[in-house]
Protein backbone atom coordinates (compact mmCIF):
# COMPACT_ATOMS: atom_id res chain seq x y z
CA UNK A 1 0.00 0.00 0.00
CA UNK A 2 1.17 3.43 -1.18
CA UNK A 3 1.96 6.29 1.48
CA UNK A 4 -0.91 8.30 -0.20
CA UNK A 5 -3.47 5.36 0.32
CA UNK A 6 -2.56 4.72 4.01
CA UNK A 7 -3.15 8.69 4.91
CA UNK A 8 -6.67 8.51 2.90
CA UNK A 9 -7.29 4.87 4.09
CA UNK A 10 -10.22 4.28 6.91
CA UNK A 11 -8.72 3.40 10.49
CA UNK A 12 -9.18 -0.23 11.00
CA UNK A 13 -7.24 -0.88 14.18
CA UNK A 14 -6.60 1.34 16.91
CA UNK A 15 -4.61 0.51 20.48
CA UNK A 16 -4.50 2.79 23.06
CA UNK A 17 -2.13 2.31 25.74
CA UNK A 18 -3.23 -1.39 25.65
CA UNK A 19 -1.92 -3.18 28.48
CA UNK A 20 -1.89 -6.97 30.18
CA UNK A 21 -0.75 -7.91 33.42
CA UNK A 22 -0.70 -11.79 34.27
CA UNK A 23 -1.50 -13.08 37.89
CA UNK A 24 2.12 -13.91 38.68
CA UNK A 25 3.01 -10.06 38.31
CA UNK A 26 4.79 -10.35 34.52
CA UNK A 27 4.01 -7.65 32.45
CA UNK A 28 3.19 -8.69 28.61
CA UNK A 29 2.15 -5.52 26.97
CA UNK A 30 3.42 -1.97 28.56
CA UNK A 31 1.01 0.66 27.14
CA UNK A 32 0.96 -0.08 23.11
CA UNK A 33 -0.69 2.64 21.00
CA UNK A 34 -0.90 1.64 17.09
CA UNK A 35 -3.16 2.63 14.31
CA UNK A 36 -3.28 0.15 11.46
CA UNK A 37 -5.44 1.57 7.85
CA UNK A 38 -8.07 -0.20 6.20
CA UNK A 39 -6.57 -2.66 3.26
CA UNK A 40 -2.70 -2.28 5.64
CA UNK A 41 -0.38 -5.05 5.75
CA UNK A 42 1.24 -4.30 8.88
CA UNK A 43 3.73 -6.75 10.95
CA UNK A 44 4.58 -7.15 14.59
CA UNK A 45 8.24 -8.32 14.44
CA UNK A 46 9.84 -9.65 17.76
CA UNK A 47 11.60 -12.24 19.49
CA UNK A 48 9.64 -15.21 21.17
CA UNK A 49 7.88 -13.39 24.33
CA UNK A 50 8.08 -10.52 23.32
CA UNK A 51 4.22 -10.10 23.69
CA UNK A 52 3.44 -10.83 19.96
CA UNK A 53 1.30 -13.98 20.95
CA UNK A 54 -0.54 -11.27 23.74
CA UNK A 55 -1.63 -8.23 21.40
CA UNK A 56 -3.16 -10.54 19.11
CA UNK A 57 -5.17 -12.44 21.39
CA UNK A 58 -6.03 -9.39 22.98
CA UNK A 59 -7.24 -7.91 19.91
CA UNK A 60 -9.29 -11.40 19.07
CA UNK A 61 -11.34 -11.31 22.12
CA UNK A 62 -9.43 -14.40 23.12
CA UNK A 63 -8.36 -12.52 26.44
CA UNK A 64 -8.85 -9.74 28.00
CA UNK A 65 -6.36 -6.66 28.58
CA UNK A 66 -5.77 -4.74 32.16
CA UNK A 67 -5.56 -1.65 30.77
CA UNK A 68 -5.95 0.38 28.01
CA UNK A 69 -8.57 0.25 25.19
CA UNK A 70 -8.43 -0.94 21.71
CA UNK A 71 -11.30 -0.80 18.69
CA UNK A 72 -11.60 -3.04 14.95
CA UNK A 73 -13.44 -1.16 12.27
CA UNK A 74 -14.61 1.35 15.18
CA UNK A 75 -16.27 -1.63 16.75
CA UNK A 76 -15.88 -1.65 20.81
CA UNK A 77 -15.24 -4.90 21.74
CA UNK A 78 -16.72 -4.67 25.50
CA UNK A 79 -19.67 -3.03 24.29
CA UNK A 80 -20.21 -5.72 21.30
CA UNK A 81 -17.55 -8.36 21.05
CA UNK A 82 -19.80 -10.54 19.02
CA UNK A 83 -19.51 -7.91 16.23
CA UNK A 84 -15.88 -7.75 16.85
CA UNK A 85 -15.61 -11.78 16.26
CA UNK A 86 -17.93 -11.58 12.92
CA UNK A 87 -14.93 -8.80 11.51
CA UNK A 88 -11.88 -10.63 11.96
CA UNK A 89 -10.52 -13.92 11.01
CA UNK A 90 -7.85 -15.19 13.04
CA UNK A 91 -4.77 -18.16 12.87
CA UNK A 92 -2.85 -18.92 15.55
CA UNK A 93 0.80 -20.36 15.65
CA UNK A 94 -0.80 -23.84 16.01
CA UNK A 95 -2.85 -25.13 13.61
CA UNK A 96 -6.42 -25.05 14.71
CA UNK A 97 -7.88 -27.54 11.90
CA UNK A 98 -9.41 -30.78 12.48
CA UNK A 99 -6.53 -33.36 11.58
CA UNK A 100 -9.74 -36.56 11.62
CA UNK A 101 -11.78 -34.53 9.34
CA UNK A 102 -10.84 -33.75 5.41
CA UNK A 103 -10.10 -30.28 3.94
CA UNK A 104 -13.34 -29.41 2.71
CA UNK A 105 -15.39 -30.89 5.99
CA UNK A 106 -13.14 -28.47 8.36
CA UNK A 107 -14.53 -25.77 6.38
CA UNK A 108 -18.09 -26.84 6.43
CA UNK A 109 -17.68 -27.02 9.80
CA UNK A 110 -16.39 -23.56 10.16
CA UNK A 111 -19.32 -22.37 8.33
CA UNK A 112 -21.56 -23.56 10.62
CA UNK A 113 -20.33 -22.29 13.84
CA UNK A 114 -20.38 -19.00 11.76
CA UNK A 115 -24.29 -19.78 11.32
CA UNK A 116 -24.07 -19.18 7.67
CA UNK A 117 -26.65 -20.80 5.35
CA UNK A 118 -26.11 -24.00 3.67
CA UNK A 119 -26.15 -22.38 -0.15
CA UNK A 120 -23.15 -20.07 1.41
CA UNK A 121 -21.38 -22.22 3.42
CA UNK A 122 -20.95 -24.61 0.42
CA UNK A 123 -19.89 -21.36 -2.10
CA UNK A 124 -17.70 -20.52 -0.01
CA UNK A 125 -16.43 -23.55 0.65
CA UNK A 126 -15.45 -23.91 -3.33
CA UNK A 127 -13.87 -20.60 -3.39
CA UNK A 128 -11.64 -21.26 -0.59
CA UNK A 129 -10.89 -24.62 -2.26
CA UNK A 130 -9.58 -22.99 -5.88
CA UNK A 131 -7.95 -19.82 -3.68
CA UNK A 132 -5.94 -22.27 -1.86
CA UNK A 133 -5.31 -24.74 -4.37
CA UNK A 134 -6.42 -27.28 -2.35
CA UNK A 135 -9.01 -29.47 -4.73
CA UNK A 136 -6.94 -32.35 -4.83
CA UNK A 137 -7.12 -32.83 -1.37
CA UNK A 138 -10.12 -31.75 -0.61
CA UNK A 139 -11.30 -34.75 0.35
CA UNK A 140 -8.43 -36.35 2.62
CA UNK A 141 -7.68 -36.45 5.69
CA UNK A 142 -6.24 -33.75 7.40
CA UNK A 143 -3.78 -35.29 8.72
CA UNK A 144 -2.10 -36.28 5.48
CA UNK A 145 -1.59 -33.07 4.35
CA UNK A 146 1.78 -31.66 4.49
CA UNK A 147 2.83 -29.25 6.62
CA UNK A 148 2.26 -26.19 4.38
CA UNK A 149 -1.19 -27.52 2.64
CA UNK A 150 -2.57 -27.46 6.63
CA UNK A 151 -1.22 -23.80 6.59
CA UNK A 152 -3.30 -23.39 3.99
CA UNK A 153 -6.10 -24.69 5.04
CA UNK A 154 -6.23 -22.99 8.49
CA UNK A 155 -5.67 -20.02 6.76
CA UNK A 156 -8.85 -20.50 4.77
CA UNK A 157 -10.89 -21.36 7.71
CA UNK A 158 -10.48 -18.23 9.44
CA UNK A 159 -11.98 -16.88 5.80
CA UNK A 160 -15.46 -18.67 5.38
CA UNK A 161 -17.22 -16.21 6.45
CA UNK A 162 -14.87 -13.01 4.98
CA UNK A 163 -13.75 -11.08 7.32
CA UNK A 164 -12.54 -7.84 7.19
CA UNK A 165 -9.42 -7.86 8.98
CA UNK A 166 -7.05 -11.17 9.20
CA UNK A 167 -4.91 -11.83 11.65
CA UNK A 168 -2.09 -14.08 11.47
CA UNK A 169 0.07 -15.05 14.50
CA UNK A 170 3.53 -16.08 13.22
CA UNK A 171 1.69 -17.43 10.10
CA UNK A 172 4.70 -19.74 8.71
CA UNK A 173 6.30 -21.16 11.69
CA UNK A 174 7.97 -24.31 11.42
CA UNK A 175 7.57 -24.43 7.60
CA UNK A 176 10.44 -25.06 5.25
CA UNK A 177 11.45 -22.40 3.15
CA UNK A 178 9.93 -22.97 -0.32
CA UNK A 179 5.86 -23.53 1.95
CA UNK A 180 6.95 -20.17 3.62
CA UNK A 181 7.47 -18.44 0.02
CA UNK A 182 4.21 -20.11 -1.35
CA UNK A 183 2.46 -18.96 1.64
CA UNK A 184 3.89 -15.15 1.11
CA UNK A 185 1.76 -15.21 -2.17
CA UNK A 186 -1.27 -16.05 -0.68
CA UNK A 187 -0.88 -13.24 1.49
CA UNK A 188 0.23 -10.59 -0.60
CA UNK A 189 -3.13 -11.82 -2.83
CA UNK A 190 -5.80 -11.50 -0.33
CA UNK A 191 -4.61 -7.92 0.83
CA UNK A 192 -3.95 -7.02 -3.15
CA UNK A 193 -7.04 -8.96 -4.59
CA UNK A 194 -9.47 -8.46 -2.02
CA UNK A 195 -8.38 -5.19 0.04
CA UNK A 196 -7.80 -7.70 3.33
CA UNK A 197 -6.40 -5.62 6.40
CA UNK A 198 -3.99 -7.93 7.85
CA UNK A 199 -2.39 -7.86 11.07
CA UNK A 200 0.72 -10.25 11.81
CA UNK A 201 3.05 -11.97 13.51
CA UNK A 202 6.54 -13.01 12.86
CA UNK A 203 10.19 -13.17 14.01
CA UNK A 204 11.88 -13.66 10.96
CA UNK A 205 13.44 -11.03 9.02
CA UNK A 206 12.91 -11.84 6.07
CA UNK A 207 9.37 -12.11 6.27
CA UNK A 208 8.52 -8.90 8.07
CA UNK A 209 10.43 -6.97 5.15
CA UNK A 210 8.82 -9.01 1.94
CA UNK A 211 5.01 -8.54 3.62
CA UNK A 212 4.54 -5.53 5.90
CA UNK A 213 5.29 -2.26 4.37
CA UNK A 214 5.03 -1.32 8.16
CA UNK A 215 6.40 -2.75 11.00
CA UNK A 216 6.45 -2.36 14.21
CA UNK A 217 9.23 -3.97 16.59
CA UNK A 218 8.35 -5.22 19.96
CA UNK A 219 10.13 -5.60 22.80
CA UNK A 220 9.58 -7.56 26.41
CA UNK A 221 5.77 -5.67 25.72
CA UNK A 222 6.90 -2.86 25.18
CA UNK A 223 6.49 -1.25 20.94
CA UNK A 224 10.19 0.45 20.23
CA UNK A 225 9.64 1.60 16.84
CA UNK A 226 7.20 1.74 13.78
CA UNK A 227 7.71 2.48 9.91
CA UNK A 228 8.82 0.67 7.03
CA UNK A 229 11.86 -1.39 6.88
CA UNK A 230 13.89 1.18 4.25
CA UNK A 231 13.45 3.98 6.49
CA UNK A 232 14.16 2.25 9.67
CA UNK A 233 16.81 0.86 7.90
CA UNK A 234 17.90 4.59 6.59
CA UNK A 235 17.93 5.83 9.48
CA UNK A 236 20.46 3.44 10.60
CA UNK A 237 23.45 5.81 8.97
CA UNK A 238 23.44 3.19 6.11
CA UNK A 239 26.67 0.99 6.29
CA UNK A 240 27.81 -1.31 9.71
CA UNK A 241 31.15 -2.69 10.41
CA UNK A 242 30.81 -5.77 12.21
CA UNK A 243 34.04 -7.11 14.52
CA UNK A 244 33.50 -11.32 16.08
CA UNK A 245 35.28 -12.48 18.32
CA UNK A 246 34.53 -15.65 19.82
CA UNK A 247 36.97 -16.10 22.63
CA UNK A 248 34.82 -14.74 25.89
CA UNK A 249 37.91 -13.73 27.43
CA UNK A 250 39.31 -11.58 25.31
CA UNK A 251 36.34 -9.16 24.89
CA UNK A 252 36.08 -9.21 27.97
CA UNK A 253 39.73 -7.71 28.53
CA UNK A 254 39.05 -5.93 24.92
CA UNK A 255 35.60 -4.52 26.33
CA UNK A 256 37.33 -1.18 27.26
CA UNK A 257 39.24 -0.62 24.38
CA UNK A 258 36.02 -1.16 21.87
CA UNK A 259 34.16 1.42 24.11
CA UNK A 260 36.26 4.03 22.76
CA UNK A 261 34.98 3.93 19.72
CA UNK A 262 31.61 5.29 20.62
CA UNK A 263 33.64 9.02 20.94
CA UNK A 264 34.89 8.71 17.06
CA UNK A 265 33.21 11.32 15.29
CA UNK A 266 33.18 9.68 12.35
CA UNK A 267 30.96 6.72 14.31
CA UNK A 268 26.81 7.53 14.68
CA UNK A 269 26.44 4.74 17.29
CA UNK A 270 27.93 1.42 18.29
CA UNK A 271 25.90 -2.05 19.50
CA UNK A 272 27.38 -4.89 21.42
CA UNK A 273 25.60 -8.16 20.55
CA UNK A 274 27.38 -11.07 22.61
CA UNK A 275 30.12 -11.96 20.23
CA UNK A 276 29.84 -9.18 17.86
CA UNK A 277 30.77 -5.34 17.97
CA UNK A 278 28.29 -3.54 15.31
CA UNK A 279 29.22 -0.41 14.28
CA UNK A 280 27.11 2.14 12.36
CA UNK A 281 28.67 4.89 10.00
CA UNK A 282 27.86 7.11 6.96
CA UNK A 283 30.81 7.48 5.38
CA UNK A 284 31.44 3.69 4.52
CA UNK A 285 34.73 3.42 2.99
CA UNK A 286 36.18 6.17 4.88
CA UNK A 287 35.12 4.84 8.26
CA UNK A 288 36.04 1.50 7.51
CA UNK A 289 40.04 2.32 6.55
CA UNK A 290 40.04 4.55 9.99
CA UNK A 291 38.26 1.70 12.23
CA UNK A 292 40.72 -0.67 10.83
CA UNK A 293 43.45 1.47 11.33
CA UNK A 294 42.35 2.56 15.03
CA UNK A 295 41.54 -1.28 15.96
CA UNK A 296 45.27 -2.13 14.61
CA UNK A 297 46.92 0.74 17.13
CA UNK A 298 44.58 -0.47 19.79
CA UNK A 299 46.09 -4.01 19.22
CA UNK A 300 42.32 -5.44 19.06
CA UNK A 301 42.09 -8.85 18.27
CA UNK A 302 39.08 -10.49 16.50
CA UNK A 303 38.52 -13.49 14.36
CA UNK A 304 36.04 -11.44 11.68
CA UNK A 305 35.82 -8.11 10.04
CA UNK A 306 32.60 -8.16 7.68
CA UNK A 307 31.14 -4.68 6.30
CA UNK A 308 27.77 -3.78 5.05
CA UNK A 309 24.90 -2.19 4.20
CA UNK A 310 22.57 -1.55 7.57
CA UNK A 311 19.64 -4.23 7.61
CA UNK A 312 16.91 -4.89 9.75
CA UNK A 313 18.59 -6.53 11.91
CA UNK A 314 20.53 -4.11 12.69
CA UNK A 315 17.12 -1.79 13.58
CA UNK A 316 16.02 -4.67 15.79
CA UNK A 317 19.01 -4.72 17.34
CA UNK A 318 19.68 -1.24 17.94
CA UNK A 319 16.19 -0.92 19.45
CA UNK A 320 16.05 -4.31 21.58
CA UNK A 321 19.88 -4.72 22.29
CA UNK A 322 19.66 -8.09 20.99
CA UNK A 323 19.65 -9.87 17.65
CA UNK A 324 17.25 -12.00 15.40
CA UNK A 325 19.53 -13.16 12.60
CA UNK A 326 21.16 -16.17 12.61
CA UNK A 327 18.92 -17.53 15.73
CA UNK A 328 18.28 -21.05 15.93
CA UNK A 329 14.36 -21.51 14.40
CA UNK A 330 11.98 -22.15 16.57
CA UNK A 331 10.45 -25.83 15.75
CA UNK A 332 6.76 -26.33 14.11
CA UNK A 333 4.51 -27.42 17.33
CA UNK A 334 3.68 -30.76 17.33
CA UNK A 335 0.22 -31.42 17.13
CA UNK A 336 -1.73 -32.12 19.66
CA UNK A 337 -3.24 -35.76 18.11
CA UNK A 338 0.46 -37.08 18.10
CA UNK A 339 0.91 -35.83 21.58
CA UNK A 340 -1.92 -37.93 22.71
CA UNK A 341 -1.01 -40.33 20.97
CA UNK A 342 1.70 -40.39 22.05
CA UNK A 343 0.62 -41.04 25.62
CA UNK A 344 -1.45 -43.97 24.62
CA UNK A 345 -4.53 -42.19 24.86
CA UNK A 346 -7.22 -44.42 23.59
CA UNK A 347 -6.92 -48.01 22.70
CA UNK A 348 -3.73 -49.25 22.00
CA UNK A 349 -4.38 -48.89 18.22
CA UNK A 350 -3.52 -45.76 18.65
CA UNK A 351 0.50 -46.06 18.94
CA UNK A 352 0.48 -47.74 15.73
CA UNK A 353 -0.24 -44.79 13.18
CA UNK A 354 1.34 -41.94 12.24
CA UNK A 355 1.61 -40.26 8.76
CA UNK A 356 4.84 -38.48 7.28
CA UNK A 357 3.65 -35.01 5.61
CA UNK A 358 3.55 -37.50 2.31
CA UNK A 359 0.97 -38.75 3.66
CA UNK A 360 3.26 -42.50 3.51
CA UNK A 361 3.04 -45.08 6.78
CA UNK A 362 5.65 -43.95 9.13
CA UNK A 363 7.76 -44.78 12.01
CA UNK A 364 5.40 -45.31 14.89
CA UNK A 365 5.38 -43.66 18.11
CA UNK A 366 7.21 -46.46 19.45
CA UNK A 367 10.59 -46.55 17.31
CA UNK A 368 9.38 -49.22 15.65
CA UNK A 369 9.07 -49.79 11.85
CA UNK A 370 5.61 -50.16 9.92
CA UNK A 371 4.17 -53.45 8.41
CA UNK A 372 4.00 -54.04 5.13
CA UNK A 373 1.38 -51.95 2.72
CA UNK A 374 -0.90 -55.22 2.74
CA UNK A 375 -1.12 -55.06 6.45
CA UNK A 376 -1.07 -51.16 6.68
CA UNK A 377 -5.12 -51.08 7.11
CA UNK A 378 -5.86 -53.28 9.95
CA UNK A 379 -3.28 -52.05 11.58
CA UNK A 380 -4.25 -48.05 11.20
CA UNK A 381 -6.41 -46.67 14.61
CA UNK A 382 -9.59 -44.39 14.11
CA UNK A 383 -8.35 -40.92 14.47
CA UNK A 384 -6.08 -41.36 11.24
CA UNK A 385 -9.08 -41.56 9.29
CA UNK A 386 -8.60 -45.37 8.55
CA UNK A 387 -10.55 -48.35 9.17
CA UNK A 388 -10.35 -48.99 13.36
CA UNK A 389 -8.96 -52.74 14.04
CA UNK A 390 -10.64 -53.49 16.77
CA UNK A 391 -12.72 -52.06 20.23
CA UNK A 392 -11.02 -50.10 22.98
CA UNK A 393 -9.85 -53.37 24.30
CA UNK A 394 -7.75 -54.40 21.61
CA UNK A 395 -10.44 -56.60 20.47
CA UNK A 396 -13.44 -57.01 17.42
CA UNK A 397 -12.94 -57.56 13.93
CA UNK A 398 -10.88 -56.06 11.27
CA UNK A 399 -12.02 -53.15 8.79
CA UNK A 400 -14.73 -53.30 6.75
CA UNK A 401 -14.48 -54.86 3.05
CA UNK A 402 -14.16 -52.34 0.22
CA UNK A 403 -12.36 -49.33 2.92
CA UNK A 404 -11.05 -46.77 0.50
CA UNK A 405 -8.13 -45.86 2.79
CA UNK A 406 -6.55 -43.63 -0.35
CA UNK A 407 -9.59 -41.32 -0.23
CA UNK A 408 -10.09 -41.66 3.84
CA UNK A 409 -14.21 -42.47 3.28
CA UNK A 410 -16.47 -45.18 4.32
CA UNK A 411 -19.36 -45.37 2.24
CA UNK A 412 -22.75 -45.99 4.13
CA UNK A 413 -23.15 -49.45 4.12
CA UNK A 414 -19.30 -49.99 5.48
CA UNK A 415 -20.19 -47.51 8.17
CA UNK A 416 -23.13 -49.82 9.17
CA UNK A 417 -21.44 -53.40 8.62
CA UNK A 418 -18.59 -51.70 10.82
CA UNK A 419 -20.98 -50.50 14.09
CA UNK A 420 -22.70 -53.30 14.19
CA UNK A 421 -19.99 -55.41 14.35
CA UNK A 422 -18.25 -53.23 17.28
CA UNK A 423 -21.43 -53.48 19.29
CA UNK A 424 -21.50 -57.59 19.08
CA UNK A 425 -17.90 -57.67 20.15
CA UNK A 426 -18.76 -54.77 23.33
CA UNK A 427 -21.48 -56.94 24.45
Amino acid sequence: MSFFRLLTAALMIKLNQLAKTYASGVQALKGLTLEVSEGEVFGFLGSNGAGKSTAIKILTTLTKSTGGTFSIAGINPIQNPTRIRETIGYVAQEAGVDYFLTGRENLVLQGRLYRLSTALIYQRVEELLNLFELNEVADSMVSTYSGGMQRKLDIATALVHRPRVLFLDEPTLGLDPRSRMTLWDYIRRLNKEFGMTIFLTTHYLEEAEKLAPRIGILDEGELKIVGSPEKLKADMGGDSINFICESAEKRETQAEKWNLFKFKPYIDHLVYDRNEVRMYVRNGKDALLKVMAEADALKLEVETLSFSHASLDDVFLKYTGKSLENKKETAEAEPWWKKWQKTGGGSDDWKKWQKTEEGEKGANSEGESDASPSDQTSEQGEGEGEAPSGSASGGGDASPSGWNGKSGKWTEAEMKEWWTKQSKTES
